[in-house]
């Protein structure tokens, strides 16, 4: 029995003051990346167990040990052609002003 796309999850929960956090999936993609994770790197990530339905893996549990292994980034920004033009005249002016020097 699969879960169907749309209702796959994946839950990270951890308390300010605790250096780790858990991490609960049921996204196949997730499990792969945390599976791997877990043999590349088992001194940060930690199996913790996996749930089963007729002998099927539909979820798992892992240990993230340092939470601060968790990144919650903003979308990259977008610079047009001219603004790139215009600090690429920037930085040549600040080095030709000798502003890089030592």
């Amino acid at each position: 029995m699969s879960i169907p796309s749309e209702e796959q999850e994946t839950v990270i929960s951890y308390m300010r003051n605790d250096t780790g956090a858990n991490i609960y999936t049921s996204d196949r993609t997730v499990i792969t990346k945390l599976d791997h994770m877990c043999e590349v790197s088992p001194e940060f990530y930690r199996f913790i167990r996996a749930e089963t339905i007729g002998g099927e893996v539909i979820a798992k549990e892992y240990e993230l040990v340092n939470k601060s292994l968790l990144s919650l980034r903003a979308k990259k920004r977008v610079v047009s052609e001219e603004q790139k033009q215009a600090a690429a005249e920037r930085m040549a002016q600040m080095h030709k002003d000798g502003v890089f020097r030592s």
